[in-house]
């Protein structure tokens, strides 16, 4: 992959010399994953509230990361899943790290599940990295530089209606199901299908390779969306603007779609979410 010239000759260096690493370590981090999803029945699983766990997998998988980072990069911040951000430079690169986004799918043995790592400055994603371990299937996007998989360039979907194939709608048990359910029941209306894809992140990476049309989660953290967004958006997709979404001070709504779907999706979240919960 290119490294664009959009980016700063700071920012140039500093992505290609972390794209680099974390396309190899992440492959690492993955089989370690793997094994503990090949092995579920002997998890150590502990629940962190109401349809949130974490198991030693995630925990172990994040650690790993974390050091891989720390050692190449030690000027760098850390934030993850399970580990917050210690005080850091208000300058330094971020990484942003879900070391397993779809647990609970992971626990239960469906292969909807991957590991996310992104690269942020100033709330700004630079650089990300998803990797799919059982498909074997590594994302990556540059800002500026186009989106890939497995070292080929992806597009989004071209197609125009939502009736033109399906669309991932998640749901949140802090917000109820009527805002999904709204969501939902306008899309059967107007002649299209859904699914839920049990990771936001992978979700995101389906929309961004022309799998799914769109996808729409109404609450997410930063660990969840910002990787994903960014792959969409350099796919040619729509993505909400960050203000409108997950920060780390507070989590929020993610959508992604194909251009021709934008405004008929984001017309319907806007009064979804008008319509309160």
């Amino acid at each position: 992959m290119t490294i664009p010239t959009t980016l700063s000759n700071r920012d140039i260096d500093a992505v290609h010399a972390r794209l680099q690493h974390v396309s190899t370590m992440i492959r690492d981090a993955g089989a370690i994953a793997l094994d503990y999803f090949n092995n579920a029945g002997e998890l150590k699983i502990r629940n962190k509230g109401q349809q949130d766990w974490v198991s030693e997998a995630d925990t172990r998988v994040e650690h790993f990361i974390s050091d891989s980072l720390h050692a190449q990069f030690p000027e760098d911040a850390v934030i993850g899943e399970e580990h917050g951000l210690k005080e850091a430079d208000k300058d330094a690169y971020l990484w942003i790290i879900d070391p397993i986004d779809g647990t609970t799918c992971f626990l239960k043995g469906i292969p909807q599940w991957c590991l996310v790592i992104a690269l942020a400055h100033r709330n700004e994603t630079l650089m990300t990295v998803i990797y799919d371990p059982v498909a074997d299937e590594l994302y990556s996007a540059v800002l500026g530089g186009g989106a890939w998989c497995n070292g080929q360039p992806i597009r989004v979907a071209t197609e125009q209606t939502v009736a033109d194939g399906l669309i991932s709608i998640g749901s949140s048990v802090k917000l109820g199901a009527r805002q999904s359910a709204r969501f939902i029941e306008w899309l059967v209306d107007a002649g299209g299908m859904y699914s839920r894809i049990g990771s936001c992140a992978l979700g995101l990476a389906y929309v961004a390779s022309g799998r799914l049309l769109g996808m729409y989660e109404p609450l997410v953290y930063p660990w969840d969306s910002w990787g994903g967004q960014l792959l969409v958006s350099e796919a040619g997709g729509r993505v909400l603007m960050t203000h409108q979404g997950a920060d780390f001070d507070k989590p929020g709504p993610t959508m992604a779609t194909a251009p021709g779907l934008w405004l008929s999706m984001e017309k319907q979240l806007l009064q979804t979410s008008g319509e309160g919960t």
